[in-house]
């Protein structure tokens, strides 16, 4: 395989489907005669294929020009990929581009690690995407008086936001919701940016940023 597959570029180079890394694809870019019989009846318009160790779909716009449907899209995958999947236009038989779908695993969340004072009302959790984007979430309730830059958990490096800033969230006092704010700063702090109550009360937020 080339190493581009693995960089995540955009494929530029393979012009023809001779000149893909596996014999047997190109027989299904270049829709053989059995590729061809296929696309007598729409059932069969979406056609799976294995070469190799390497898994190709079909998807034909049923042109049936030059013996063949001359137009239509490829997507292979295969564990050489990396489980990756590339997709390609075919055109006139020939391969125009390669492009890497974006694709991304389901995110780990986290517990909150709440600060003394605090504990769960809905458990907070916290976690970031493959896209580095952190979500912070939930409800938290402290029994004493809420001050101004009270600390309400620290999140570990790597969740830290590029820089500090203010964020709504709502408090409840005997189930009243009153809009307040909080802080995120950078050190990973999250803290209240006024007093919010003076005595016991919960806060519930949802904080999105593009992490570190």
């Amino acid at each position: 395989m080339q190493s581009d597959y693995y960089a995540g570029t955009v494929i530029t180079e393979f012009s023809s489907p001779r000149q893909l890394p596996h014999a047997g694809l190109y027989h299904i870019a270049a829709m053989t005669a059995e590729v061809n019989a296929h696309l007598d009846d729409a059932a069969y318009s979406m056609t799976d294929y294995n070469a190799g160790d390497f898994y190709a779909q079909l998807l034909t716009s049923f042109g049936i020009e030059h013996g063949g449907c001359a137009f239509g899209t490829l997507i292979v995958t295969s564990p050489r990929l990396a489980k990756k999947v590339w997709v390609a236009r075919i055109w006139e038989y020939e391969i125009k581009e390669w492009v890497l779908l974006a694709h991304a695993s389901a995110p780990q969340k986290f517990e909150l690690p709440l600060a003394e004072g605090w504990t769960k009302y809905q458990q907070p959790y916290y976690q970031r995407n493959a896209f580095g984007e952190v979500t912070i979430w939930g409800s938290v309730k402290k029994n004493s008086a809420i001050e101004r830059s009270d600390v309400i958990a620290t999140l570990p490096r790597g969740f830290w936001p590029p820089a500090p800033f203010e964020t709504p969230a709502m408090k409840f006092v005997d189930g009243a919701p009153v809009a307040v704010m909080i802080f995120v700063h950078g050190n990973g702090q999250i803290s209240t940016s006024a007093t919010t109550s003076t005595g016991g009360a919960a806060l519930s937020f949802v904080i999105t940023y593009a992490g570190q």
